[in-house]
Parts: structure tokens; C-alpha cells; sequence
């Protein structure tokens, strides 16, 4: 099922509780882009979509507003392992530090074009210079975040001048 579809949106769907087995049976297909935003995906859930072939043709990876963490982040960066989407939305999740310093430390993040991470309250301005100064990520167009100091947003709006700033 579902072999021809390239957008498939599942935003504001109480989605959780996905079926691993089933997932990653699926064969590799044309999605490129899956919204999951405001759903209520877990950890476990993360871990079974980012794992399924079918979600390895993924450019465009929404899981903004799930409520998830640094377990959710984890499983996103083990589950992904050497893939990466181009574009990833965590934005208004309960992302902190920890999840911050995974995300700079995964190695296929090199791949990532604009990850955003806004709206996370626990995301500080450390967690955001970790992002900025990962090697990893050395090749971003943009990042979407909430900086708190005066310092942190001269440091984005010098890396990333255009209009949309960061």
C-alpha cells in the first residue's frame, strides 16, 4: 500500500503505537515527504518509522509538536544511523541540551539542510553554540531556533545572513 505516494500527512492525528514489524517490512518507495506533526509519537515510534525503508527516501521529516525528548532525539540518530534527512522539523517538542549535543554529534547530520529545533524552552544557548560549532553541521543553510542571549542571535544572524535569518 501507499507505493506511489510521495506526501503523506499525518499532522494532528493522535498518532502513536506505529507497527515496527510491519514498517520495516515495507519496501523502499517514492515518500519524500512525511508530516507527523502534532501527533503523539513516542520514542519507540520514532525508532520504527526512521528505521523503515519506506521512510528512507525521505527529504522532508516533520515531528514537530510530539511532545518528544532526548529519548525521542536518541532513537531519531540511532535509528537514522547513516541517513539523514535534508530537512528536519522538531520544532515545539520538549527537546533539551542533551538532545541538542546528540544532534551535533551525529555524523550523517552532515546531510541535514535546515533542521529546526525553535520552541524548545530547554534547548538553551549552549545547546545552540553545540549545534553551531558541530563540525557535523558545518554545511547547514539555516537552522531554525530560539535563541535567548544577545550573543547566541548575533552568532546565527552571522552565519546565516539571508532574510529569513535563522
Amino acid at each position: 500500500h501507499l507505493r506511489r505516494v510521495a506526501y503523506l500527512g499525518l499532522d494532528e492525528n493522535p498518532l502513536h503505537g506505529v507497527d515496527a514489524e510491519r514498517l520495516a517490512a515495507a519496501e523502499p518507495a517514492g515518500l519524500r515527504l512525511l508530516n507527523c506533526h502534532g501527533g503523539r509519537l513516542r520514542a519507540a515510534d520514532v525508532r520504527a518509522l526512521v528505521r523503515s525503508p519506506r521512510v528512507r527516501t525521505v527529504w522532508y521529516l516533520d515531528f514537530d509538536e510530539n511532545g518528544l525528548g532526548v529519548h525521542g532525539v536518541r532513537e531519531l540518530v540511532r535509528g537514522c544511523g547513516a541517513w539523514c534527512p535534508p530537512l528536519l522539523w522538531l520544532i515545539s517538542n520538549r527537546l533539551d541540551d542533551r538532545a541538542a549535543l546528540l544532534l551535533a554529534g551525529w555524523k550523517a547530520a552532515a546531510g541535514l539542510v535546515a533542521p529546526h529545533v525553535q520552541y524548545n524552552p530547554a534547548i538553551t544557548d549552549a545547546g545552540l553554540r553545540a549545534l553551531l560549532g558541530s563540525p557535523n553541521l558545518a554545511r547547514l543553510g539555516a537552522l531554525g531556533a530560539s535563541p535567548g542571549d544577545a550573543r547566541t542571535e548575533r552568532a546565527l544572524r552571522a552565519r546565516f545572513p539571508h532574510e529569513d535569518g535563522y
